[in-house]
């Protein structure tokens, strides 16, 4: 069933828009109202109470829309979300799971409207740049954090995974690796892309050699299976160190190379990102993991004290890009003297 965001995009116009034509109120110049009655009959919108709610007042909630709330990643932002909105400013907050397979994502938007003051979306997929195209027209207030989407209406909180990943190849380079092999996952998101690329400019900047690199998905069996090809390159190029684009993917991938019969960080180190916090069950006992950290805190406290700004005093903030930090644990060392 459509809905007034769905006429909306469709019309390349605001929901409040929209609604000026439903209830045949001034204020729309032909053309605008022409592409709206086409959408509506396009897709036999039939308004409801939402669609002729002209004005917005303060709910004291605010919406929130997480990629996957059983993730350590997002329940940590969840946890300051709460910690901040709930516990310090007294105001609700409304929680949806959704994510780019969540057939109803529109429909979040257009119920959690009736009734928040603001958004916060947690992760990739959660929305569209066209869905914020959508709540910017109606000058809906909103704060995407780890969205990997840039948007000037709207404030957007990341990490910086070129620097970071940067920081890592330096880090190994440091310790005297020249032959570092990269993890890459194969869903091609900005973030994995950024990462990628930091890895590639370390190695320019310090005139060493990218070496192959090899894609797996977001299963541990997978990095476990890759393990097969990872001995091949230790064994025939000469590879002493490998960087993987998150925890998952390191830790599959040391299990799956101490089955093999190698010693880790001895014969290779292996470095992660995100230091999950996540049990990830392996078959071996696996060895603390050197691992990227991000400010999950800072970047909540952030995010949500920039809505709450907006809310109350109408004063948008800047977006902001926050550095990681290298935790080096016990999977990582100097490669082996021959």
């Amino acid at each position: 069933m459509a809905t007034i965001y769905d006429i909306a995009k469709e019309a390349g116009v605001s929901k409040s828009t929209v609604s000026r034509v439903i209830n045949n109120q001034a204020g729309v110049n032909k053309d605008k109202k022409q592409k709206v009655l086409d959408a509506i009959k396009k897709y036999n919108y039939k308004p409801n109470a939402a669609a002729r709610k002209l004005g917005l007042k303060r709910n004291d909630t605010i919406g929130v829309l997480v990629h996957d709330l059983s993730d350590s990643y997002f329940s940590e932002y969840v946890r300051q979300i709460n910690s901040i909105f709930t516990n310090e400013l007294h105001y609700g907050a409304l929680y949806c799971t959704t994510n780019k397979a969540t057939p109803s994502k529109v429909n979040y938007l257009e119920q959690l409207n009736k009734s928040v003051d603001g958004y916060i979306f947690l992760g990739e997929d959660v929305v569209s740049k066209q869905e914020l195209k959508v709540l910017s027209n109606d000058k809906e207030l909103f704060v995407g954090i780890g969205t990997n989407l840039t948007f000037e209406e709207g404030i957007m909180v990341d990490i910086n995974n070129y620097n970071a990943s940067y920081q890592v190849v330096e880090y190994l380079i440091n310790l005297g690796h020249t032959e570092i092999l990269y993890i890459c996952q194969k869903e091609k998101r900005i973030e994995f892309s950024e990462r990628y690329m930091g890895y590639q400019k370390a190695l320019m900047d310090y005139k060493l050699q990218c070496q192959s690199y090899y894609e797996i998905g977001f299963e541990i069996e997978e990095a476990y299976e890759i393990a097969k090809i990872v001995k091949k390159e230790i064994e025939e190029n000469g590879v002493t160190s490998v960087v993987c684009f998150n925890d998952i993917a390191a830790s599959g991938l040391i299990d799956g190379l101490m089955d093999l019969g190698f010693k880790i960080p001895e014969d290779v180190s292996v470095v992660g990102f995100d230091d999950s916090k996540d049990l990830m069950e392996t078959k071996n006992q696996i060895p603390l993991l050197t691992t990227i950290r991000q400010p999950n805190k800072e970047m909540a406290e952030y995010g949500v004290n920039e809505l709450y700004k907006m809310i109350v005093d109408g004063k948008k903030g800047e977006s902001k890009e926050f550095e990681c930090e290298l935790i080096i644990r016990e999977t990582t060392a100097e490669p082996k003297k021959e």
